[in-house]
């Protein structure tokens, strides 16, 4: 039988893996932080539906679980570790920090909705079905250029709509075949996430 001393070995393992736990830690509350000002700023709608009731929620919840997980996480760094763990104890690669280092590396560039540089495939023009309250039931001036199109569908005739007040943020797009005259206001929409995310107008 043999009796090993995992105790230097712990000890040096713990020594060579401090840096990852700071920078684990750093990461589970710097995205939790980043998290909490996209949902306060109202900015967090260019990531992700919050108009989905059950997205919103998530959005909300996974804030205080970042923060605990990097709390918990920062904690396990400073105390005195113990000395009769196995240097092989699990341990975070750099790769997976890398990973998780990605969206507050994405946080660094402007939070704004997608334009027109952004259309790949074209504007998707046909009308939309009501999936959620009828359009016609939201002030125009409230409307989005989503509730704008439900309201065209559910109408079936725009030009009822003429003399309306509009006031929506989008880009301004052209279709080769229209009228110098012509224009179509346009806006990303997406149903789940920005991987689902296209072009409507």
């Amino acid at each position: 039988m043999e009796i090993r001393d995992y105790t230097q070995q712990a000890n040096i393992g713990i020594k060579q893996n401090s840096w990852q736990n700071w920078l684990k830690s750093l990461v589970l509350l710097g995205t939790g932080l980043y998290m909490l000002v996209l949902l306060l700023t109202g900015n967090i709608g260019h990531y992700v539906n919050v108009a989905n009731p059950s997205i919103q929620w998530l959005s909300w919840l996974v804030v205080p679980l970042l923060l605990s997980l990097g709390g918990w996480s920062l904690w396990r760094t400073v105390k005195p570790a113990p000395t009769n763990i196995p240097a092989n104890q699990s341990r975070l690669t750099t790769t997976a920090l890398v990973i998780c280092t990605l969206p507050l590396i994405l946080g660094l560039l402007p939070s704004r909705p997608l334009g027109a540089d952004a259309v790949n495939g074209g504007v998707n023009i046909a009308p939309l079905g009501l999936t959620s309250a009828s359009s016609g039931d939201i002030a125009p001036e409230d409307r989005t250029v989503l509730d704008w199109l439900r309201e065209f569908g559910r109408l079936g005739d725009p030009t009822v709509l003429n003399g309306e007040t509009v006031d929506v943020i989008g880009f301004v797009y052209r279709e080769l075949d229209m009228a110098d005259d012509q224009f179509m206001v346009a806006r990303f929409t997406m149903s789940c996430c920005v991987a689902d995310a296209y072009a409507i107008g």
